[in-house]
């Protein structure tokens, strides 16, 4: 912060390009981890999600009568929903990682 207002930033433009840049380098993993582990262990999401789902598999399941079909869609959607999600934090993780040169 010192050599930033030294060499005449504001302490806002500080924080914006120095600062925050590094603590989010820093954070970002814990970050994703968290991210990516929330939908699976969470208790919450599981009450909201896994029924939403299986309701929806049960509908298509009635119609069409083939739910080890439903089931295993069911699932695939829970997948890539998760490696979607992991992917894209991978992604930024990566963007902004630190280097260490």
């Amino acid at each position: 912060m010192e050599a930033a207002l030294s060499v005449g930033m504001s302490r806002l433009q500080a924080i914006f390009r120095i600062i925050l840049p590094q603590a989010l380098r820093l954070a970002l993993p814990s970050w994703s981890n968290e991210a990516a582990y929330l939908p699976k262990y969470s208790s919450v999401a599981f009450l909201v999600t896994v029924p939403e789902l299986l309701a929806k598999a049960k509908v298509v399941i009635a119609q069409n009568l083939k739910p080890l079909e439903v089931y295993f869609v069911v699932g695939l959607i829970y997948l890539v929903t998760i490696a979607s999600l992991s992917k894209i934090l991978d992604m930024v993780y990566e963007r902004y990682k630190f280097t260490v040169e």
